[in-house]
């Protein structure tokens, strides 16, 4: 349990990180939290960037998805109006990322 809190428009982004060579994006995902039923979200290879393209199953197998169970954090809408981004660096090797999310 990490008490991260998230809200709106959300990006996750994993990576792999190697001891010996480069760190690789392995995928990223997005997500609005309005959206979430059930504080539970499962996605699937199918659905999840770059994770998709792999279609020769040599980094995911086929089966391959992602789940992220969630609480609901009760809090004045204050505490959320102050709240920090973690991380907002654009990513230049990503077509997908943007310096305006």
């Amino acid at each position: 349990t990490h008490n991260l809190r998230v809200r709106g428009n959300v990006k996750l982004m994993f990576f792999d990180y190697d001891a010996m060579s480069a760190d690789d994006k392995m995928f990223h995902c997005w997500f609005h939290t309005g959206y979430i039923a059930n504080n539970y979200l499962c996605f699937q290879k199918s659905v999840l960037d770059a994770a998709c393209k792999d279609k020769k199953n040599s980094h995911f197998r086929p089966g391959f998805k992602m789940e992220l169970f969630l609480h609901e954090v009760k809090g004045s809408a204050d505490e959320f109006e102050n709240a920090v981004e973690v991380d907002n660096k654009a990513d230049p090797d990503d077509p997908d990322s943007d310096d305006d999310e």
